[in-house]
């Protein structure tokens, strides 16, 4: 309801898409959050947590390793999949991991049995869609959280 305080977990998971994607939570933030401009989220294109992740997942990319990338929300995945490639990561090695990519347990379970045999070098998704049921264990060298934990 307009003009009624937001709830304090309303209050908090709008601090999280803030801290994590400036356009998600322009466009998903809560009736009474603070507005953010086109011109604020323009400015935030490759957030410094983001850009920090690309430099680590190239260089454990570089010396062989397998990794997983556990991001928030699907525009995350999309911009963090876009700055690997540009960093130099060939995109038939990285695979997303999300409701729009992986609908159901049959893709994500084969996602899961193409990284364990080579074909992905980076996997990315969510608590949600990668957090139970899937096996990444075959090598997997690094883990990266840019995901709150829910508990």
């Amino acid at each position: 309801m307009k003009g009624e305080p937001d709830h304090y977990f309303k209050v908090m998971h709008d601090m999280i898409k803030a801290t994590t994607d400036l356009d998600w939570y322009r466009s998903n933030k809560s009736s009474t959050a603070l507005d953010v401009s086109e011109q604020d989220v323009s400015n935030n294109i490759i957030l410094p947590k983001v850009a920090r992740l690309v430099e680590n997942v190239k260089a454990v990319h570089t010396s062989g390793g397998k990794q997983l990338i556990f991001a928030v929300n699907v525009n995350m995945h999309n911009r963090i999949k876009e700055n690997l490639i540009k960093a130099g990561i060939p995109e038939k090695e990285i695979a997303v991991v999300n409701a729009n990519t992986t609908p159901d347990a049959a893709k994500r379970l084969k996602v899961a049995d193409d990284y364990n045999k080579g074909k992905y070098k980076v996997v990315i998704g969510n608590y949600a869609t990668m957090g139970e049921g899937l096996n990444f264990n075959n090598y997997t060298s690094d883990i990266h959280h840019l995901q709150p934990v829910w508990n």
